[in-house]
């Protein structure tokens, strides 16, 4: 009867430990977590919506992070596995300049184009749909670099065929198999007629509406390439 008893004792205190265990492990959650959670409980009861909510759940990421998981879900969306990165590339430029409108919006260049300001500008970009040249030279540039290429902003201006004057302008030159070729989405949609005509050219084509400082950049010297 003792042994019985004394059995009974242990099983008891056993279940004591492992309840109490199991409320130091709540209490000792982490104060990201318990933050997260609460967030997320308090934008629900708001009823938001899960765009809202997502947000609170990437809060950890930096706005250049989150930007290319935008560019990577945009670019999929649009192309397909049988085209070669330069023909997605294309199809993702073009797409661009059908979904988004031109509006100028005045940025803040005090610290130059960093990753942030990139970033910055990529989910301005996608939230409202519209933006400025930076805005769309900072997509071609996420687009391209997803896409496998080196890509650099050329600060620089353009001849506005509309206006007749020359302009402060921002875009791209991309680095292909060691070569490198300028990307201007905006002004090839906007001025000439065609995207093509501002996609993946050298020096001597962009120069008849682009002005900008060369020894600054790399020398683009080959022909557009097929796509």
């Amino acid at each position: 009867m003792k042994k019985i008893f004394a059995l009974f004792i242990s099983a008891v205190m056993l279940f004591s430990f492992a309840a109490c265990e199991n409320n130091e492990k709540d209490k000792n959650l982490s104060s990201s977590e318990k933050d997260i959670s609460s967030s997320v409980s308090e934008v629900s009861s708001n009823n938001s919506s899960s765009e809202e909510i997502s947000s609170v759940v990437s809060a950890e990421l930096s706005s250049i992070e989150e930007a290319r998981i935008k560019i990577k879900e945009y670019v999929d969306s649009v192309t397909n596995d049988s085209m070669s990165p330069l023909k997605k590339a294309n199809k993702a430029i073009k797409k661009l300049h059908q979904d988004f409108k031109y509006r100028a919006v005045a940025l803040d260049l005090s610290n130059g184009y960093t990753d942030e300001l990139t970033g910055d500008m990529v989910l301005y970009f996608f939230r409202y749909r519209k933006g400025s040249c930076e805005h769309y030279a900072a997509v071609e540039k996420l687009i391209l670099e997803y896409l496998g290429f080196n890509a650099m902003y050329v600060e620089g201006d353009r001849y506005s065929t509309v206006e007749l004057v020359w302009g402060e302008h921002l875009w791209v030159i991309a680095e292909m198999d060691g070569a490198y070729y300028h990307v201007d989405g905006l002004y090839g949609g906007n001025h000439t007629g065609g995207i093509d005509r501002c996609f993946f050219v050298p020096d001597s084509d962009m120069e008849k509406s682009h002005r900008w400082e060369k020894t600054n950049y790399p020398a683009c010297i080959e022909p557009q390439p097929q796509f």
